[in-house]
């Protein structure tokens, strides 16, 4: 986990793997020209997925976990102060 998340979450044994692909991949988000963070682009999850082996049903949970982490981290990431 990168330094500077001191209030990272406890994250239970069986969900360590989405943890850390949700962390390998933050440099493939695409970046807008005027700021902002957009989505991981399908074909990034699709490519990680595929190296370590994610396939069938535990890739189906593989993107649910995804989106559901992208989704907290963009709303984060994105906020207008």
């Amino acid at each position: 986990m990168p330094e500077g998340v001191a209030d990272a979450p406890d994250v239970p044994e069986y969900l360590a793997w989405v943890w850390l692909a949700f962390w390998r991949l933050q440099t493939s988000h695409p970046r807008g020209a005027m700021g902002g963070v957009f989505p991981l682009p399908f074909d990034v999850l699709d490519r990680y997925a595929t190296r370590y082996g994610i396939a069938g049903d535990a890739f189906e949970d593989f993107l649910f976990y995804m989106d559901t982490l992208e989704a907290i981290y963009l709303a984060h990431a994105n906020k207008k102060d």
